[in-house]
């Protein structure tokens, strides 16, 4: 049933981009950018097949170290852009946090909260974000014949960076979100009724589950500066174009695709 689910979420999204690629052009090439991880590219897989199917062009951009990309590029139409990343800049990224590199992804989570796991991936997607950016290779690909009409991003805190290369090349753009952030979308979301993603809280929250909720919204937004969200770090890789912090360019999502 589960499964059923997630692939009428895929469909409905897919037509919703459809529509928006046809109120461009009749046929797009498009730009998936997914967060690097199998949970989060395989609906955009299941998306990017569809798409295929209603003749337009899909890429995806991932990291050459990606764990499922011999499978990706032999069982999909989707073409791969990949961009180098160092050994030790993957490890930093995927197994900062836990006890050893080859302790059980579900004994991970079960054992640790979302913020906590931010914390401890952070400097490891802050790495392969400047790789990202700063990649030759890839930037001689988006200047010269590759255009898009189309990107799709992941709006994951840890790849806010992928909007920033939306900005630099000029591609319009998308949300796709499996973390429910209001504040991004621009929904109504008050912190003393509606639980913020980093904690496990629901609506039916107690007085001090509300006070938890709302410490941890103002930490989240107010005092929590991920340095990818600075105009600093913009400015840095797209110096030609007026300061912007990579969490206002998402905010700026011309569509916002939930998948929570």
């Amino acid at each position: 049933m589960a499964g059923e689910q997630r692939s009428l979420i895929s469909r409905a999204m897919t037509l919703v981009v459809v529509a928006v690629c046809f109120s461009v052009v009749r046929t797009s090439t498009i730009l998936l950018v997914p967060f690097p991880s199998y949970s989060h590219v395989n609906p955009l897989v299941t998306m990017a097949e569809m798409l295929t199917e209603k003749g337009h062009t899909v890429h995806m951009l991932l990291p050459s170290l990606y764990g499922h990309m011999a499978n990706l590029k032999s069982t999909t139409r989707v073409k791969v852009i990949e961009y180098q990343v160092k050994a030790w800049e993957w490890n930093a990224a995927m197994h900062a946090g836990k006890i050893d590199a080859a302790m059980d992804y579900f004994d991970y989570v079960t054992q640790t909260t979302q913020l906590a796991d931010i914390k401890a991936k952070y400097n490891g997607y802050y790495l392969l974000c400047k790789e990202l950016l700063s990649s030759k290779i890839l930037d001689r690909q988006l200047r010269r014949g590759m255009t898009f009409d189309l990107g799709i991003v992941d709006s994951h805190p840890l790849t806010r960076c992928h909007y920033a290369l939306m900005y630099k090349y000029g591609i319009p753009y998308v949300s796709y979100s499996q973390i429910y952030d209001p504040w991004l979308s621009w929904s109504p979301a008050m912190p003393s009724y509606v639980p913020i993603f980093l904690t496990e809280l629901t609506d039916e929250m107690s007085f001090w589950q509300r006070v938890v909720n709302v410490w941890t919204v103002l930490y989240w937004y107010l005092g929590n500066n991920l340095p990818a969200d600075d105009q600093q770090f913009v400015a840095e890789y797209v110096p030609d174009k007026s300061p912007i912090s990579a969490r206002d360019l998402a905010i700026q999502s011309r569509l916002w695709l939930s998948d929570t």
